[in-house]
């Protein structure tokens, strides 16, 4: 597991070791696996049993929360504490917790011929295997530490970290992203006359004729992508837009129909659609009021979604979605 934030080094807490100078951890990560809980209101039936029923809109969860055993071993106490510091240093910090799940988690960890089970230290807890995994994933909140060296041996130190996710998803740490780039020369679509008809003769002057051809920027531009959800809620992309767009763009479900759309020109700064959020950004500065379509793309767990750029001008359009876990 590894535990990052701004302005300060990423912290590793190992699942194993066979040394000492590390962060351990030291016994079940708790809160990872599985829904927090429910913030579901419903109200009693005043002539029939039970409550009203709850429509699938209604089903919403509270924040995750990770309590995660840790162990600070090492030869000298000195050292002990400094790892300690290393956590605790992260105070005042929003974090990133990301956990590796190789498909392997043992229910006791040992450490140097030592073993930690629950908050003692022993010698004589085994490993046990855990089933397969194979996960990555990470969420972000905010921590607190706790020590207590009263069960520690000299040059040990033993505690837990607590994470509150006010977000209580979990992010694959693999993006799928899609990328899309607009016609150069107006929207690229169907040539008008004056044209060859193809079948002898000329076509007239702003006539659509067949058989129908397309124009050169269109055959070679790439405007559309499909982008996967191989987790267990919904996933929202997010949009970013690069380039010259004079016109703005548009990001089109091809499957509903359903599109968010940019109003603005596109320049020199990257504009930036939050599919969650449902919001807009230059830069770090907030351009919601531009977006002229709202209806943001979501894609299903364990489904896909395929999405069309509908603009003109130069740059591109990367689209990016995460596995997304609850």
């Amino acid at each position: 597991m590894v535990i990052s934030a701004d302005g300060v080094d990423d912290v590793t807490l190992h699942g194993g070791m066979g040394g000492t100078g590390r962060l351990v951890i030291s016994g079940k990560v708790k809160g990872w696996y599985g829904h927090p809980d429910l913030k579901v209101s419903t109200s009693a039936r005043s002539m029939a049993d039970g409550n009203h029923d709850v429509e699938d809109s209604s089903v919403h969860y509270g924040p995750r929360t990770l309590t995660i055993p840790v162990a600070a071993v090492a030869e000298a106490r000195a050292e002990a504490i400094g790892l300690a510091q290393s956590l605790d240093a992260m105070g005042h910090r929003v974090v990133d917790v990301r956990l590796v799940e190789d498909g392997t988690a043992p229910d006791v960890v040992p450490v140097d011929g030592m073993a930690v089970d629950g908050d003692v230290l022993s010698l004589d807890a085994a490993p046990v295997t855990m089933g397969d995994g194979g996960h990555d994933t990470w969420c972000s909140g905010y921590l607190r530490t706790e020590w207590d060296d009263r069960h520690a041996p000299d040059g040990a130190l033993v505690g837990s970290v607590t994470v509150v996710c006010p977000d209580p998803h979990r992010y694959s740490t693999l993006a799928h992203v899609g990328y899309m780039t607009p016609a150069i020369h107006g929207l690229g679509g169907l040539e008008f006359g004056p044209k060859p008809s193809g079948l002898g003769g000329t076509i007239a002057t702003g006539v659509l004729g067949y058989p129908l051809t397309y124009g050169p920027a269109a055959e070679g531009a790439s405007s559309a992508c499909t982008l996967t959800n191989a987790g267990t809620d919904v996933a929202y992309p997010t949009i970013v837009a690069s380039g010259s767009m004079p016109g703005g763009f548009a990001v089109t479900d091809r499957a509903t129909g359903a599109q968010v759309a940019y109003g603005a020109p596109v320049g020199s700064q990257p504009v930036a659609i939050d599919c969650r959020a449902r919001t807009a950004s230059v830069n770090g500065v907030d351009v919601t009021l531009y977006l002229t379509q709202r209806h943001f793309p979501r894609v299903q767990p364990g489904g896909g979604i395929s999405l069309a750029l509908i603009a003109e001008g130069i740059g591109g359009v990367a689209v990016e979605v995460r596995d997304t876990y609850i």
